[in-house]
């Protein structure tokens, strides 16, 4: 074997092992699409309301647009398990509901005590045009705080908030921003 074949070797196999790392396919980018949707709502001139149920009781307000920012705050700050950091932590399922007519992507984590215990995300298929994402949900537990996040595409999203408190009852909030 000649000399200079060793080294054209190692380098083949290197970035030969490199590329199959690259083809693996990652999680789907919920985070990074949100911050899309809230982009585009910071842009718009929707009519953004806002209505709060605590318990069996309503309150409706209309919020600035410089507010949603805020008010999507939830979703913002959630964890991306899409990053490398968070990567292995979660299973992928994917499968297709019929009755639906849509495509969904679940993640779960792997971990009992994740903070994001499940994302999943609906797609429509697009039939020969570009597909398009419908809903995220996203399962969230913090401490005694278990939040249900429900973001529907290009319309409103829905937040809702279980708090357990001491005396073993629970506090319901749910909030829902529509924007039109």
């Amino acid at each position: 074997m000649k000399w200079w074949l060793c080294p054209v070797l190692v380098l083949l196999v290197c970035c030969k092992g490199k590329k199959k790392e690259e083809e693996k396919p990652g999680s789907f980018p919920v985070l990074s699409y949100i911050k899309s949707q809230v982009a585009h709502v910071d842009t718009s001139l929707y009519s953004i309301i806002k209505v709060v149920t605590v318990d069996s009781t309503s309150d409706t307000t209309y919020i600035r647009r410089e507010d949603f920012r805020k008010e999507a705050r939830d979703f913002l700050e959630l964890p991306d398990i899409a990053s490398g950091k968070w990567k292995d932590d979660y299973t992928e399922e994917k499968s297709y509901d019929p009755l639906l007519e849509l495509a969904v992507l679940v993640y779960t984590a792997k971990e009992a005590d994740a903070t994001i215990e499940k994302e999943q995300v609906y797609i429509q298929p697009g039939n020969g045009e570009e597909d398009k994402v419908k809903t995220l949900i996203i399962d969230q537990v913090t401490g005694t705080t278990r939040k249900n996040l429900v973001w529907n595409v290009d319309s409103h999203f829905q937040i809702v908030t279980r708090t357990s408190k001491e005396d073993g009852s629970e506090q319901n909030v749910i909030t829902k921003v529509i924007w039109k």
